[in-house]
């Protein structure tokens, strides 16, 4: 569609329109990645702090024997 429009424009116009449109689609991926990596960390930092501390894990779906009964 750029390429139509601006068949008749000079090769910097031309240029202008095609960064443009790179820049907007890649903008919300930089954004969304920023702060799923910033999530990533704060995870990760608390996690690190608690192995420091040996503080035990939730061991979520590993199932542990059970008692057994007389």
């Amino acid at each position: 569609m750029c390429q139509t429009l601006l068949s008749g424009a000079n090769e910097q116009v031309t240029q202008g329109m095609l960064r443009s449109a790179f820049f907007m689609m890649t903008m919300p991926f930089v954004v969304f990645g920023s702060i799923g990596g910033w999530i990533f960390y704060r995870y990760w930092k608390m996690n690190r702090s608690r192995r420091a501390q040996g503080t035990p894990q939730s061991l979520r779906g590993v199932s542990t024997p059970k008692e057994e009964q007389p």
